[in-house]
């Protein structure tokens, strides 16, 4: 019998979707693969095998099984795919304040070697003005600022809204009480509500804002991982071997330079935040009607 996935987390990136993940992953009727699932994307739609869910899911007993992976909702050919593909699956969708989550996605693809180093005053402000060397160089660079229009993207997944089968949460519900959110989880999921997720004080994907950190984790991503020719996406060591040096430069970062050079987030200019809730201003308003909740706290006047 073929099997397909229940259910999709379709992000957001940065708003504690690799938590969600875990605490999903938590339940004894629930299964997910370890990490992110890229089958919707291009090119990986045109390229899998016609078994590929069944060969993902083979011989697992849980009840239910899914996916995740945070750049589907920003991804214009990803909604249309799943429509079409899993009518009867349930998404999840995990928002966060877009300007708090654009300043933590550009940390992110920095490290990852997506962006160069560089303040975000002076980064975030060429990404506003559609700097056409840095989009060139970096070209995921456009998705830092893109995947924050959730309300743009969120709307083609309309045949979900219509039918119940989307659940919208909120990162800051989840730091408030992640115990009754991953309950509220699984009674959309419609399996046992009582069970109490482990990993609910778990900090899967936290940002490192220090730029020296991020310039030496950096280097050793590009040194360490597989890019594919364009360099839009890593797919992990290159080998065993450079398996072993990112684990131990991981730990060493952790245990000693995170002493030295603490992490804290940057605070961004007035100037620099106003023209990030100006951006974001017209998507909040249209989300806050799609989802039908206040969301005035994100961007105030």
């Amino acid at each position: 019998m073929s099997r397909k996935p229940d259910f999709v987390v379709i992000g957001a990136q940065k708003a504690a979707s690799t938590f969600v993940q875990f605490c999903l992953s938590d339940h004894p009727d629930i299964w997910m693969p370890h990490g992110e699932t890229t089958y919707f994307e291009d090119p990986d739609y045109g390229l899998a095998p016609p078994d590929y869910f069944d060969r993902l899911f083979r011989g697992r007993p849980e009840k239910i099984v899914g996916i995740k992976r945070p750049q589907y909702i920003g991804r214009s050919e990803v909604p249309s795919r799943i429509c079409r593909d899993l009518p009867d699956a349930k998404l999840i969708a995990v928002l966060r304040d877009p300007v708090d989550r654009v300043v933590s996605a550009y940390y992110h693809y920095i490290r990852g070697g997506f962006l160069p180093v560089a303040d975000p005053e002076a980064g975030l402000t060429k990404l506003l003005d559609g700097d056409q060397a840095l989009l060139s160089a970096y070209p995921r660079s456009w998705e830092v600022l893109e995947f924050g229009l959730y309300h743009k993207h969120l709307q083609n997944f309309g045949p979900f809204f219509e039918r119940g089968r989307i659940h919208v949460l909120l990162q800051e519900e989840i730091t408030g009480d992640p115990v009754r959110i991953s309950a509220d989880l699984y009674r959309f999921l419609q399996v046992d509500d009582s069970v109490l997720p482990k990993r609910t004080s778990s900090r899967p994907q936290a940002v490192i804002y220090n730029t020296r950190r991020l310039a030496l984790l950096r280097r050793m991503a590009l040194l360490t991982s597989r890019y594919n020719a364009d360099k839009t996406r890593s797919y992990g060591a290159k080998n065993a071997i450079a398996r072993g040096v990112q684990i131990g430069y991981s730990l060493f970062d952790a245990a000693v330079l995170a002493r030295v050079w603490p992490s804290a987030r940057p605070t961004l200019s007035p100037r620099l935040r106003a023209r990030l809730a100006d951006f974001y201003r017209s998507d909040v308003e249209g989300l806050s009607l799609l989802i039908n909740r206040n969301l005035s706290h994100w961007l105030p006047c």
